[in-house]
């Protein structure tokens, strides 16, 4: 991406949350990833779900600088409640990289 865009001009990177807390209850339960269904063609689902800390840190090594980052639900597809059986899930659930679903990384190419 770095090659084929030009300087000064953005990229916006979007990624599943890896630490939203719906998957941090599921990996509790012993299941890696809620989206993995394993019946389905492998070509359309996530292999690698980001953090907010790895997936700022990707643009970056790429000699971009990030311009702008958050967490947003964009379909609202796990606006339930944590499990009352995992605790730790619901104190969890009350911290904004926990909460929304999604991450979007607005990253800048630099000039150099």
């Amino acid at each position: 991406m770095y090659r084929v865009l030009k300087p000064g001009r953005f990229l916006l990177l979007s990624t599943p949350n890896a630490q939203h807390w719906h998957r941090i209850a599921y990996l509790l339960a012993g299941r890696r990833d809620p989206d993995t269904e394993f019946g389905d063609d492998t070509a359309h689902r996530h292999h690698q779900v980001f953090s907010m800390v790895e997936l700022v840190e990707l643009p970056k090594r790429a000699r971009f600088s990030t311009a702008a980052s958050r967490y947003e639900d964009c379909y609202d597809l796990a606006q339930s409640e944590p499990p009352q059986h995992f605790a730790l899930v619901g104190q969890l659930a009350s911290l904004p990289e926990y909460q929304k679903e999604h991450i979007f990384i607005l990253a800048k190419r630099s000039d150099r």
